[in-house]
């Protein structure tokens, strides 16, 4: 259950910010475990045109993590070329360093979507990614400052002005400003449940 409902956030972001196919799209797992597998079930099932994505893990190469792709129609390639060619990079590593360090901030493609959902003791993100200036910083809801620590170091060295960080509802509700690229920041259980409960009902009704 708790894989599944982390699984799931991505495709909910993306149906957020309005974004309708992933056809033209390039995407980016950073992680392949099961949860990296939960969204790109979730991923298809949203956006059945996804027929490729790219990847990267600690191990090298994931012949699991392809497999599993295959199964679902895509076609899931062991390859980084460059941030700036990913419209969608998607975080589920247990990594206590950042995957993404302050090196990769200039190279983020505009209007690119990244999500992160590491715990309390880790962070796969530096920190000044979290730029209000410069990104659309969205959170499950606001004990996610507190409770992500690179966030909150965002909001207490400056990076992040805490008024200008916006919730996921805010998102859905109003929509997002125009700026660089948005950056979601999971760390909300409530909100994940929501999400499952939600397809759960889809489900239901078919």
């Amino acid at each position: 259950y708790v894989v599944q409902r982390t699984g799931v956030m991505t495709s909910i972001v993306l149906q957020a910010l309005k974004v309708e196919s992933l056809e033209d799209k390039r995407v980016l797992f950073v992680g392949t475990g099961n949860i990296g597998k939960a969204d790109l079930n979730a991923l298809k099932d949203h956006f059945p045109e996804l027929a490729e994505v790219s990847y990267i893990n600690s191990s090298g190469g994931s012949e699991d993590f392809e497999a599993f792709a295959k199964t679902l129609g895509v076609e899931a390639k062991f390859n980084f070329d460059d941030l700036s060619n990913f419209d969608v990079v998607i975080c589920h590593t247990n990594s206590k360093q950042p995957i993404l360090s302050s090196e990769f901030l200039g190279k983020i493609k505009e209007g690119a979507l990244i999500t992160t959902f590491s715990s309390e003791d880790y962070t796969e993100v530096d920190t000044s990614f979290f730029n209000t200036e410069n990104a659309n910083v969205i959170i499950d809801w606001e004990q996610t400052i507190s409770e992500s620590p690179d966030l909150r170091q965002a909001v207490e060295n400056g990076r992040a002005d805490k008024d200008k960080i916006i919730t996921l509802r805010d998102a859905i509700n109003n929509g997002i400003d125009n700026k660089k690229y948005t950056i979601y920041r999971s760390h909300g259980t409530p909100m994940q449940n929501l999400g499952v409960m939600k397809l759960l009902m889809k489900e239901e009704k078919k």
